[in-house]
């Protein structure tokens, strides 16, 4: 067994969750069930040769350090925001948010169906209802609609923790009439923004600390309006990740436009691309994610300031650790370091698209697809990343109606007829392509399924202390 099946591959089988619903099942006895030992011998395995397994067991292993330090630094970047943002509470006021707050008790008006029935989890989050709805009437359930905040004012029987969630839809939704539904005043607060100070494990506390009564204690909509918050995005202070959600991530940008935020900590991934009236950028470190920035990164980053849209120039300033990490001569280094010639065209050099790789693209999101794989065994990496790379440039050209050059490349393959099929093949706004031409619809959907499933794995932080 041990020259065929290496430990390492068989246990990344063991962490698979269809594993544990198929140990589940093979399970038997009468008062206690067990997965016997026969049983897990008995079950089946694609066992590819030893060298390939290495490659998955490699793979995985570089993946989950790469998400380690991805995590570490974002909790690197949290606790240089929390203490700028303490240091501020200290020095500024706070004020009750019922000033801010708009109760809503408008019941079911549009006789909406059962299917816009949400639940409110102590995650935070709506989701779909698993109460049974058969033969409940409808019409005394709250209507949410997009933009308003809900929640449970019973805090006794969930964990000390608030089950609450936002209407991130565009579409009025339904909720428990026992539910407190609110909006805010959209000029004075946002509401994602008082979101990410209500998810905090700091508010469950305060709300179960704050919640009365007797058989049941409640924290009710006049508790809630007595919520005290810093002032601090009237300072003009946030900060921001890659991932950040996209209503957030634009409604920060927007704000930064408008002079509303002036001051943003944020990691490398929000500055490549990014078309912001940054005047001075602080750099503290020289690497994107574990990975040391390239001469270009380095360009690309510093070419966040100074934009010619906004301003004649910029300030770049470089910081450098009292350990030595970091010394001022890797900053001189990177600016030393000559630019690599780049090429930008399809058409020339060795990265250039052949007719079948251009046909493939355009069948392939024809079809709704994506999330592109490689046309045989024997294409190249470079070969393959530039081929999915425009396709996703060639995606959002065509759903942004942009007669880019790009497009105008592919415009012997793609009719208006298959304009128009693409459009509705990736109309779901889970499937829109993004702004980054390294971020595809498939991973925009495989991202979305792991948030809907508490999996977590990315984290927003946007707060200060209560």
């Amino acid at each position: 067994m041990k020259s065929t099946v290496m430990d390492e591959y068989l246990f990344l089988h063991f962490n698979r969750e269809e594993w544990d619903r198929e140990a589940c099942f093979r399970s038997w006895g009468s008062s206690t069930e067990v997965f016997s030992w026969d049983a897990l011998c008995e079950m089946e395995l694609q066992l590819p040769p030893l060298p390939i397994q290495q490659k998955y067991v490699d793979v995985y292993n570089a993946m989950l350090a790469n998400q380690q330090s991805y995590e570490r630094g974002l909790e690197d970047l949290k606790l240089v925001c929390d203490a700028y943002i303490e240091e501020l509470r200290r020095e500024m006021p706070s004020q009750k948010i019922g000033q801010f707050l708009l109760e809503s008790d408008r019941r079911n008006d549009l006789d909406l169906p059962v299917d816009s029935v949400r639940g409110l989890a102590t995650s935070k989050e709506m989701i779909p209802t698993k109460a049974d709805m058969k033969g409940v009437s409808l019409a005394s359930y709250k209507m949410v609609i997009p933009r308003q905040i809900a929640y449970v004012p019973d805090t006794s029987r969930r964990g000390d923790k608030m089950s609450l969630g936002i209407n991130n839809s565009d579409e009025p939704l339904l909720v428990s009439s026992i539910s407190e539904v609110f909006g805010t005043d959209l000029e004075k607060l946002l509401p994602e923004y008082l979101m990410l100070f209500l998810t905090r494990s700091e508010f469950d506390r305060y709300a179960r600390f704050n919640s009365w009564g007797s058989a049941r204690e409640t924290f009710n909509f006049d508790d809630m309006c007595d919520v005290e918050i810093a002032k601090i995005i009237k300072k003009g202070i946030a900060y921001h990740i890659g991932y950040l959600p996209a209503a957030i991530r634009m409604r920060i940008e927007d704000m930064f436009r408008k002079g509303k935020i002036t001051t943003m900590f944020c990691t490398s991934t929000l500055l490549e691309g990014v078309n912001l009236p940054a005047d001075n950028l602080f750099i503290t470190d020289n690497k994107i994610f574990r990975s040391r920035m390239t001469p270009v990164d380095f360009r690309n980053l510093i070419g966040r300031v100074g934009r010619i849209e906004y301003n004649l120039y910029g300030n770049v300033i470089f910081v450098s650790s009292q350990d030595e990490k970091l010394p001022e001569t890797e900053y001189v280094k990177m600016l030393k370091e000559p630019v690599p010639e780049q090429t930008l065209s399809i058409d020339a050099g060795p990265k250039t698209l052949t007719n079948p790789e251009r046909k493939y693209i355009v069948e392939a999101l024809k079809e709704g697809n994506i999330e592109l794989v490689k046309r045989s065994k024997t294409q190249s990496e470079e070969s393959y990343i530039m081929m999915r790379k425009f396709g996703l440039i060639l995606l959002r050209d065509i759903m942004t109606d942009n007669n880019s050059l790009v497009r105008q490349s592919f415009s012997d393959l793609i009719s208006k007829d298959d304009a128009a099929l693409i459009k509705q093949k990736f109309e779901d706004p889970i499937a829109l392509p993004d702004d980054d031409i390294n971020v595809s619809a498939d991973q925009t959907r495989n991202t979305d399924d792991a948030m809907r499933g508490s999996l977590n794995a990315i984290e927003t932080h946007m707060m200060s202390s209560w």
